[in-house]
Parts: structure tokens; sequence; C-alpha cells
């Protein structure tokens, strides 16, 4: 099984000074280089790309060798996946018979069924590019390869650009790669790279789409949802980089950033505190970039909720600043991102997760004790909530999230009980959430409360909106009173 970790270099004018440190990197070997050329085939109905596979011929420095890649997952810039290499002794073309091991050859003849009596190849894409790489041993007995890779990819008469850093594990443990990726994201700029070069030639050739999406369902387990939630973030920011226009990624990437603090938030007992807290202020502050974006969102989808004609000149033009507002923040923090601000934390935060630290989850006792003291907290904010004060909804709301994200990375949605109190902690959630961007909403139109011609329209918005916050109270009391009920309920069957 390969396992690599893919970063690729944000700037390219950096190029040259990733060249000079690499030589300066503690426990690295020789520094070797060369020019890799490679086509990659398959069949005329794509039956290895149905299979998840890849097979290429290749010439490195003169030598030719045949590759088959196949399965595995590309999650967030980390690659692992079968390989079978098999050196040539010339150029040749692809053949069945080059792969003599049996597990590689199993694998080839079920991808090739369909096209068994008629087996012919094609070319999808090529590959060519200057490597630099030398092997780094690393103080806790792991090694890894460190290639910078710089060319092009051709495919379907359009290129595309290679500048990238691969680090290889060779042996040891995968946190040597998060821990040596780091040290190079704290350097230079770098960002995790979840497409490999033959995944985006088959983009170039138009023969595959964007990066799957990664199920919203969260993963069992405190260690699982937070690499979940992990590799989640790092897909919703590249889909951001790349359509920064777009709303669902902004949001996205913010509930992905949300969940994970809520996870370190409910094991900070059975971890360790400081690094809790620490990684939670910094996902906290990756989050709050996109701050300003998704309030501009929100304000502009409630616009289009009021029901009234923006083009018909009524909020036209509110409507206008708004949007010019938002492409600007939306270009800002896309250009500060782009520079790999969160990769270092990522990395960091990866490795951690891999570390004897999380190696023993939790008991479901532990677990159903440490959810029972939250939803003890939770009926006390909520009682002491005054409706009016909007801080304090806040508090009640943010309280709210944390405790419902628990049952799911708990696995605690099938106890007795539980779907109830998880639908009302859902529909507070959604009523407080409402609220909440109201008052927020209210304190970015009272900057257009003083401009000429958008003036009414704020007021108007402004006004339309008191009018729903009123409308929503006697819904959230009876939703307070009913979580009361479902808490004490909880407390009998559950604590201890």
């Amino acid at each position: 099984m390969e396992t690599e970790l893919k970063l690729q270099v944000a700037e390219p004018k950096c190029w040259q000074a990733i060249l000079d440190f690499l030589p300066t990197l503690d426990g690295g070997g020789e520094i070797q280089s060369g020019r890799f050329r490679a086509i990659y085939y398959d069949t005329p109905k794509g039956s290895l790309r149905k299979a998840r596979m890849a097979l290429r011929i290749r010439q490195e420095n003169g030598s030719w060798m045949a590759t088959l890649k196949g399965g595995g997952t590309s999650l967030g810039g980390l690659h692992q996946r079968q390989e079978w290499n098999v050196p040539l002794p010339r150029k040749q073309a692809p053949a069945v018979a080059l792969f003599e091991d049996e597990e590689a050859a199993a694998l080839l003849k079920a991808a090739l069924q369909a096209e068994e009596q008629d087996l012919s190849w094609q070319a999808l894409l090529e590959t060519d590019f200057e490597r630099t790489f030398l092997r780094v041993d690393l103080p806790d007995g792991s090694c890894v390869e460190i290639a910078a890779d710089k060319g092009k990819i051709l495919a379907a008469g359009r290129r595309a650009a290679i500048l990238e850093l691969e680090l290889e594990l060779v042996s040891g443990q995968e946190t040597a790669l998060f821990s040596l990726g780091e040290e190079l994201a704290r350097r230079f700029p770098l960002l995790p790279a979840s497409g490999s070069k033959f995944h985006r030639g088959l983009l170039l050739a138009g023969l595959a789409e964007a990066n799957e999406e990664i199920s919203p369902s969260c993963a069992a387990g405190t260690r699982l949802a937070m690499l979940h939630w992990l590799r989640t973030a790092i897909y919703w920011q590249e889909q951001f980089l790349q359509r920064p226009e777009e709303v669902r990624p902004v949001h996205q990437l913010r509930v992905a950033l949300r969940r994970m603090r809520s996870v370190l938030s409910f094991c900070r007992p059975f971890l360790e505190a400081e690094a809790c807290r620490h990684y939670q202020e910094e996902l906290r502050h990756w989050g709050e970039q996109l701050a300003g974006v998704r309030e501009t969102d929100v304000l502009l989808a409630t616009l289009a909720a009021s029901g009234l004609d923006a083009g018909s000149g009524v909020l036209g033009e509110l409507e206008t600043d708004l949007a010019a507002r938002r492409q600007v923040l939306a270009e800002d923090v896309a250009r500060e991102l782009a520079k790999g601000w969160s990769t270092p934390l990522v990395l960091a935060l990866w490795q951690w997760l891999l570390s004897p630290d999380w190696a023993v989850e939790p008991t479901a006792s532990e677990l159903t004790e440490r959810l029972s003291k939250w939803l003890i907290k939770l009926r006390k904010v909520g009682d002491a909530a005054d409706l009016a004060l909007q801080d304090e909804l806040h508090d009640w709301r943010i309280q709210g999230k944390k405790v419902r994200y628990a049952f799911e990375f708990c696995l605690l949605q099938r106890l007795r009980l539980a779907p109830e109190m998880i639908e009302t902690l859902v529909e507070i959630q959604d009523a407080l959430g409402e609220l909440h961007d109201i008052q927020v909403q209210h304190q970015l139109l009272m900057q257009w409360r003083d401009v000429p011609g958008t003036a009414w329209e704020a007021g108007f918005l402004a006004g339309w909106q008191e009018h729903e916050r009123r409308r929503m109270l006697p819904d959230l009391k009876k939703l307070r009173k009913d979580f009361r009920r479902y808490v004490r309920r909880w407390l009998r069957e559950h604590a201890g």
C-alpha cells in the first residue's frame, strides 16, 4: 500500500527556495533529480477508470517502468492506494501480462472482463515533469521520500501545470508524513492537494468530475469523527478557493470547523486539555475569517426571501451593494487562504489525531455521563436565557449545537429518548439560528441607513425581520418547555 501526502505549491515564486531548502533537512540523504514522462492508458470503454484503477508506462531517467494503481482513497491531500511496479527493458505497449503479481493480475482480469475478447488500449493523458527528490530519516525511525515535481499534464489538447511536493512513507509511522509536511508548510505556502496527477488529467480530458463530495454523515467515534470533519474542512476549503463566489462551500466549511471544535470540547476530560484548547482556538480563528462572507450570504438570502422583487428597484440598490461587498470579502479571504495559512494547522492536527492520545476511545458509560452533564448545562443556559437578549440566545444556540453534535459522534442516537431529544434540539437550533441571523443582519443593515438610495430599503428589511423575530418567540418558549421535559426523562433513564 502506497501512502503519500501531496502538497500543492501555492506561489510559484517560492519554488527555487523550496529546492534550496530540501538539502538542509536534518536526516536528509543525497539529492537526486530526473525527468519523468508517462502515458496513462485505458480501454475504449473506460474499464480501468470504472474500477478506480490506473495503468501507466513511464520513462524515468532513461529507464522504463509499468505501474498499476488500484483502489485506495484520496482525502485531504493524503493518498493511500495499492501500487505495483514492473521494470521494462524498453518502451512497451500496455499489456495484462506485464503484471505477474497474483493480486495485481486478479484485479486487472476482473476490471477487464467485459472486454477480454476484444481488448485494446488507448492513451488518455500524459505527464511530463522534472523531479527533485531525497529520502529523509526522521527521529522516530521513519523514512519519508520527498519529491518536488515541476512540469505539465497534457490531455485532450489542454494542459495544466504541475508544481507540487509528494511526501511518500517509505517505512515507519504515518504521523511522520504530517510532521515533515507541517515543517515544510510553516516555511512555504503549501495547500493539501486532493487530486492526483492522473485525476487532474482526467478532468482536463473531460473524463472525470471534480473530487466527490465527502458524505455529510458523521463517522463513528471521537477520533474518526475528527478525521472525518478535518477532511471535510479541507475539501470545502478547496471548493471555496476554486469558486469563491459560491455560497455553499463557505457554509459547509464553517460547519465542519464547528463540529471539530465541539468534539474537542466534549473530549477535553479524556485528552490533554491544553492541546484541546489550542486546537479549538485555531479552528475558531479559521472559521472567523469566513464570518463576514457568511453573514452577507445570509442577508442576501433574506433579501430574496422577503418577497420583494429586487430587480424591480424596490430593493435593487441594496442588493447590488451587498453583492459587491460579498465579492470583495470573498476575494480577500480566498487570497489569504490560498497562501496556505491553514495548512500547518491541518497537518499538526492530523498528526495529533494519529497519536497515542487518541488511541483509546472513551467507554459508552463515560460518553453517556459526559453527555448528561452537557444536557444539564444546556437546560440551565436555556432556562436562564432572556429571549430579548441576543447574547444569551447566542450562548444557548452554541451550547445546543455542541450537544447535538455530541449525540452524533458518540453514536448515542439510538438510546432511549435520544431521537426525541435530537429532534427538539434541531428545532431549537433552527429557531435560535434565525434569531441570531436577524440580529447580525440588523447590525449590517445599519451600515446602509444613512447611505442615499438604500436607507428606505434597509429600514424596510429591518422592520420585516423584527416582525419575524416576534412571530418566532412563542414557538421558542414551547420548545424550551419540551426540551426541559426531555432532559428530566433522560436523566432518570441514563444518569448514574
